[in-house]
């Protein structure tokens, strides 16, 4: 993935995604997609204050999201791509789910000292799915192209949220039926997904709790990142429920932040793992010595990381089940 993205998802940045969140918020880069306009013109067509306009323009200026000649505004290149809502590479969603995530740190002291954690707020699952489908949208076609399925007929998608990932497996691999397990609330917007991209007779929805049961037998389970929303009890259970489900000779690919042995790095993922703390008791990301003892307790052979390098400081972690 290029500089561009990590710009913009740069948590030790979380200023300037801020101010970027409310760039999206006033819809500065939709109206400036194809025009250059003044401060007093930006200010009266969003009905906002002339003088604060202009000292927040020049900040986007600043960060480089704007340029300004003659004292007229306009997008830069990764305004238009990645800012405008009619655009297929549009992050605003995560953008501003990360940005609205703001006060969540001020909770960070009380965590730490007496292990208050922040509970889920069920209004935030559409912009936290939003959120979720922005970022795949970068790795989902990548991993298409990089992971061999052609020797697969069923997939699970385990916690598959917006099902992104298995909609790009299904595209790019025509003998394969995929399968989505979340809980009914994520649904709603995966079936929407789904049905746009015309793969409703492919990608099919199941409605569960991946912590209690694994229903059906698959030849692949994809997971995506859920792990670090487990303590390390609850992710040994579910690699050893992911092992029951599979098929003689099928392949896990968990797709994580991993840690390296101290835990201390890539800095991203240290960062991650902390706001994971935040939100839930023994939440957090793991090194890779950590994620191969589940895999190897649970039954799992040949497991590695492979060397495909993702933008997000995501790494993947492959292994399969050989039964003699």
């Amino acid at each position: 993935m290029n500089l561009q993205i990590q710009k913009i998802f740069d948590l030790r940045n979380y200023l300037n995604l801020y101010i970027l969140h409310i760039g999206l918020r006033f819809g500065i880069f939709e109206l400036l997609k194809k025009k250059l306009l003044d401060s007093s013109n930006i200010a009266q067509i969003l009905k906002a204050d002339k003088k604060t306009m202009e000292v927040f323009l020049d900040v986007l200026v600043a960060i480089k999201f704007l340029k300004k000649r003659s004292d007229k505004y306009f997008n830069i290149g990764i305004a238009n791509k990645y800012l405008i809502p009619s655009s297929p590479f549009y992050i605003g969603d995560i953008v501003r789910f990360r940005a609205s995530r703001w006060n969540d740190w001020n909770r960070l002291h009380l965590c730490i000292k007496q292990g208050v954690h922040i509970s889920k707020n069920p209004e935030g699952q559409k912009d936290l799915i939003l959120a979720m489908r922005n970022l795949a949208i970068f790795d989902a076609p990548f991993l298409a192209n990089k992971l061999s399925l052609s020797w697969a007929e069923k997939l699970i998608d385990i916690g598959g949220g917006p099902g992104t990932f298995s909609i790009y497996f299904a595209k790019r691999n025509p003998q394969l039926n995929c399968s989505i397990l979340d809980l009914p609330p994520v649904l709603k917007f995966t079936r929407r997904a789904i049905s746009s991209y015309g793969l409703s007779h492919r990608v099919k929805i199941i409605e569960g709790d991946y912590n209690r049961e694994i229903p059906g037998n698959y030849d692949v389970a994809f997971l995506s990142k859920i792990n670090s929303q487990e303590s390390e009890k609850s992710n040994k259970r579910l690699i050893k429920r992911v092992f029951c489900c599979l098929n003689n000779k099928g392949k896990i690919i968990l797709r994580c932040n991993l840690l390296n042995k101290d835990k201390t790095h890539p800095v991203e993922n240290a960062i991650f793992s902390l706001y994971m703390a935040l939100h839930q008791r023994n939440a957090r990301c793991y090194s890779f010595a950590e994620v191969k003892d589940w895999f190897r307790e649970a039954g799992f052979s040949k497991v590695r990381k492979l060397k495909i390098n993702l933008w997000d400081k995501t790494s993947l972690v492959v292994a399969e089940k050989i039964i003699d």
